[in-house]
C-alpha cells in the first residue's frame, strides 16, 4: 500500500481527521507496519499499553469485561494508549490475515509538539467522549439503584 493511500485511510478515522497532510505523513511514515495472521493476539486484557493500533486491512476481535466488538480497516484500537499509559481492557484477536499500523505513544506526543494547533480539536473531541461516557455510567448506576 502506497504512503499516500494510508495517509487517506487514517484520515478516515475522527481523530487522525484533525490532523493535517504534513502530522498524517509522519505518522504513517515512522509507525510501525505489522501483518497479523488468524488467530494471533495483538495484545491481553490487562497488558500495559505502548500506543494504538490503526487497521488497514482485515479484522480483529476485542472481548473483555465489556463485551466484545468486532474492528476493521480504519478503526483505531488503543485510542486512550496514544496518549497515557492504560491497561488494555480486552483482549484482541485477529480473524483474518489483518494489517496494522502501531502508532507508538512517543510519536503521537511528537506528533503533537511539531503540530500544536491538533491539541486543542483533540482536547474537544475526547472530552466529548469522556462526557458521553460519564452520562452513560450515571445512567446505568440509576438503573442499578432502582433494581436493588
Amino acid at each position: 500500500m502506497a504512503l499516500e493511500d494510508e495517509i487517506d485511510q487514517l484520515r478516515s478515522n475522527p481523530v487522525f481527521a484533525l490532523f493535517d497532510a504534513e502530522a498524517l505523513r509522519l505518522i504513517a511514515f515512522s509507525s510501525e507496519t505489522r501483518i497479523l495472521r488468524k488467530d494471533d493476539i495483538l495484545f491481553r486484557e490487562g497488558d500495559v499499553s505502548d500506543g494504538g493500533y490503526f487497521i488497514l486491512a482485515g479484522s480483529l476481535e476485542l472481548s473483555g469485561a465489556m463485551g466484545a466488538a468486532i474492528h476493521g480497516p480504519g478503526a483505531l484500537i488503543g485510542e486512550t494508549a496514544l496518549f497515557s499509559e492504560t491497561r488494555r481492557p480486552a483482549t484482541a484477536v485477529v480473524l483474518e490475515t489483518t494489517v496494522i499500523r502501531r502508532i507508538p505513544r512517543e510519536l503521537m506526543r511528537r506528533v503533537l509538539a511539531e503540530f500544536p494547533e491538533t491539541v486543542n480539536p483533540l482536547r474537544a473531541i475526547l472530552k466529548g467522549r469522556i462526557a458521553a461516557l460519564t452520562e452513560q455510567l450515571t445512567e446505568l448506576h440509576a438503573v442499578l439503584l432502582d433494581e436493588a
